[in-house]
């Protein structure tokens, strides 16, 4: 999974991307990914893209492909 997001660069990819290229089930993808993202190997871009079904979904990136953020400490 992180082999196949970092592949995928600042265009980043949805879970179902994911599971799509990957040919895996969401049971099997989307606790791998939330590994990454627990271990900040994977972050949400703040983008999101259609589903197959047509539904909006996070777009993960390496945190190097991340937008930076403005400003300062909140």
């Amino acid at each position: 999974v992180l082999a196949f997001i970092v592949e995928q660069g600042p265009h980043g990819a949805t879970d179902d991307e994911g599971e799509t290229a990957l040919r895996i089930k969401c049971q099997t993808y989307t606790p791998r990914r939330g590994e990454l993202v627990a271990l900040g190997l994977v972050v949400d871009s703040g983008r999101r893209r259609n589903t197959a079904s047509g539904r909006p979904a996070a777009v993960w990136v390496t945190p190097n492909h991340a937008p930076k953020s403005e400003g300062g400490a909140a």
